[in-house]
């Protein structure tokens, strides 16, 4: 290492421990030293698309107010050793799926593999799921919501809020 660096000074602890600490009281006093992360797992969200026949999983089917859906997609937010800026922000719209429908169910999974099709895939296990209540209405017709998912914090956070009213549903899980 020395030799690859011959201008900067290298330290070797001998207390792995205090390493951490003194991390841990830097990032207190101090959290902008820290300006982005890699991500440990991937990052996905639930998603139900339309079903593709020879695509999806026949297991997988489901049929939802009349239409022929994929249940359980993992659909990528952050692969696992991407570079995440702090505050990251990614934003996906949702549309219900069903007649007027009062609730829709956001749910994020993480995994340590490189390859993930469905969320009940091995190794993949739910981080957090937060609920976004929507207006009792009796206009027909899809309804959408905004959710944006913040990365590179000490914790991971959802915010969703219905788009016709702006009403905000938030849910903040701490990172594992």
């Amino acid at each position: 290492m020395s030799k690859a660096f011959p201008n900067v000074n290298i330290i070797i602890p001998d207390d792995a421990d205090m390493v951490v600490a003194k991390g841990a009281v830097l990032f207190g006093h101090g959290p902008n030293f820290i300006v982005s992360r890699i991500a440990q797992y991937t990052y996905g969200r639930l998603i139900q698309p339309l079903f593709e026949a020879g695509k999806h999983d026949d297991s997988k089917y489901v049929n939802i107010d009349g239409n022929e859906r994929c249940n359980k997609v993992f659909d990528i937010l952050i692969k696992k050793g991407e570079k995440v800026e702090v505050g990251k922000n990614i934003r996906r719209e949702y549309e219900t799926l069903e007649e007027r429908q009062s609730t829709i169910k956001i749910e994020v999974f993480i995994t340590k593999e490189d390859t993930v099709f469905y969320t009940d895939d091995e190794g993949c296990k739910l981080l957090c799921e937060a609920s976004v209540e929507l207006p009792t209405t009796s206009t027909r017709g899809k309804r959408c919501i905004a959710v944006d998912f913040e990365f590179g914090n000490t914790e991971f956070k959802v915010t969703a809020f219905e788009k016709e009213t702006n009403k905000l549903c938030e849910v903040t899980c701490a990172l594992r």
